[in-house]
């Protein structure tokens, strides 16, 4: 598989997970209460996700860096596309 292939690969799996946050952001007053995503607006917002005993918790800081990534992921494409 080429470069091009696999940036394409990784642009698209980050945009369905992005999609899945802001629609799991969106509607947080449809989400189940018992369900494994957990979406709290305190000073800095941040997304847990419970797995079983342990939780993974993604600060609004990693959504930023990780918008700023796909910029410049973004821009290098499209730079070499021209």
């Amino acid at each position: 598989m080429g470069r091009k292939e696999k940036n394409i690969l990784i642009l698209c799996t980050l945009a369905i997970i992005i999609g899945i946050v802001v629609v799991n952001k969106n509607s947080s007053d449809v989400v189940k209460k018992n369900s494994n995503i957990e979406i709290c607006n305190e000073d800095k917002p941040k997304i847990i996700l419970k797995l079983n005993e342990k939780q993974l918790v993604f600060k609004s800081d990693f959504f930023y860096d990780l918008e700023n990534g796909f910029k410049i992921i973004f821009n290098n494409i499209k730079e070499n596309i021209n």
